[in-house]
């Protein structure tokens, strides 16, 4: 990289969060695509459903106070009130036709609000607390795809016989997805992991797109790396590696072997 432009955006004086509550996670995500084509651009779109909101009961003590089996958290900004005010009632608006119920706005001020967003952030530790081992799969796909994603993940946990709670960034499409292990043993859920972790990829380049959104690959998922992404990929950055590390002693064999 020899030089970057960039463009700089004063910063909005006005931003508002609500969470939305649906009857299913689906029509919660099946909402988010209609939401940025009305012209709505929020900062924020977090979803999560009752599966994890029931452990993070368990995990809190506490009752998450909105009922609903799907939520979204959406973000907006603007520089005035008024803009504001027309984003959020466009964006309300456009849920109405996948059944959203009476959303909540959250103001700091608020002890609901907090509530909300506690529960939101505590989610991964509810889930760690569930189960005695986990491991996590973070796969970006389109934002009209996720429901399509959730669903074979449904379809895994019957056939893998295994627990696979999820949550994610509905906005962008990059999901966090958790493997229990419960009662299985060490070995044998690490035969479950992999055979869900291969499906999982699999979904991912089925609808086009990554294996990692945020986390990366590392060398915990450098196995999966070539099959994935093709030889001839793979073998360009090989390349390009070796032109700025000739000596391959710059984190070697990280994301890809180097041979």
């Amino acid at each position: 990289m020899t030089e970057v432009t960039m463009r700089l955006y004063p910063r909005p004086k006005e931003t508002i969060n609500a969470l939305i509550p649906f009857s299913s996670l689906e029509d919660a995500l099946k909402s988010v695509p209609a939401i940025l084509a009305s012209g709505v651009v929020p900062t924020t779109v977090e979803f999560m459903g009752r599966q994890v909101l029931d452990l993070w009961e368990k995990y809190a003590h506490q009752k998450f106070p909105e009922k609903g089996e799907g939520f979204i958290i959406l973000g907006l900004d603007a520089f005035t009130k008024e803009e504001i005010k027309a984003e959020l009632e466009q964006a309300l608006k456009t849920t109405t036709r996948f059944g959203s119920k009476q959303a909540v706005i959250l103001e700091a001020s608020s002890e609901k609000a907090q509530l909300i967003w506690k529960a939101r952030e505590e989610l991964l530790l509810a889930i760690q607390n569930s189960t005695p081992m986990m491991d996590e799969v973070d796969i970006s796909v389109p934002i009209n795809k996720i429901p399509e994603v959730l669903t074979r993940i449904e379809e895994l946990e019957t056939e893998v016989k295994m627990r696979i709670p999820s949550f994610g960034h509905a906005g962008d499409g990059n999901l966090h997805i958790y493997l229990c292990s419960d009662k299985d043993s060490k070995d044998i859920f690490a035969q479950k992991s992999k055979k869900v972790i291969s499906e999982l990829y699999k979904k991912a380049k089925e609808v086009d797109r990554n294996m990692s959104g945020e986390h990366g690959i590392g060398y915990a998922r450098q196995a999966y790396f070539e099959d994935y992404y093709g030889q001839d990929y793979t073998n360009l950055l090989r390349e390009i590696k070796k032109v700025f590390d000739p000596n391959g002693i710059i984190n070697p064999d990280k994301i890809f072997p180097l041979k």
